[in-house]
């Protein structure tokens, strides 16, 4: 049996929601690595992990924790988080470098 919520659940809403979120962390990342000098890839790659491991694993460790749910679904979960994060330092660091050398 299909919980009600799932079938009246809109796919495009909910990918819609998820890439603005995507938006909003990249945002954030930004204007934490764009808030100090330029230290290059192992400074950025360590911002990352600090806000992942702090906000992201930290918060979402609670669902387990609290909602009973499978620890290897939290793994996939921040997981991913966390390449994502780090594909965003990545491309945000390479960017104000080439930006950096254009100047």
């Amino acid at each position: 049996m299909i919980p009600r919520q799932l079938e009246t659940r809109s796919e495009a809403a909910a990918f819609s929601l998820a890439f603005l979120a995507s938006l909003v962390l990249a945002y954030a990342l930004a204007n934490l690595l764009s808030s100090e000098e330029p230290r290059g890839f192992g400074h950025a790659l360590r911002v990352v992990v600090l806000v992942w491991a702090g906000f992201i694993a930290a918060t979402q460790s609670l669902t387990v924790l609290f909602e009973g749910r499978h620890a290897g679904l939290y793994l996939l979960n921040v997981g991913y988080q966390l390449v994502a994060c780090g594909v965003v330092a990545v491309i945000l660091i390479g960017w104000r470098s080439r930006a950096g050398t254009k100047a």
